[in-house]
């Protein structure tokens, strides 16, 4: 395996999640301030799954799908398709 697709640690996981960004909501209004709280069991099922998914490149269904809010600039015509944001 090449040293770049090895598994992911848990001080990795520890770090992103401290990097992230709080206004951030994932997936079912899970928060990243919920995540950075979570205890440690948690974390290691959580990069259990991360990495699972990693070396088999197998995400769950529900991961694939994404949900978009327009934000709209203020003063632009929100009916206009056609308009630039």
């Amino acid at each position: 395996m090449e040293t770049y697709n090895i598994p992911f640690f848990l001080d990795e996981l520890l770090d992103a999640l401290s990097n992230s960004n709080d206004s951030v909501v994932i997936l079912n209004d899970i928060q990243y301030q919920m995540l950075k709280h979570h205890p440690s069991e948690a974390l290691h099922t959580l990069l259990n799954t991360f990495n699972d998914i990693w070396i088999t490149g197998n995400f769950p269904c529900t991961w694939c799908q994404s949900f978009f809010v327009p934000i709209p600039k203020p003063g632009k015509d929100t009916t206009d398709p056609t308009l630039k944001t």
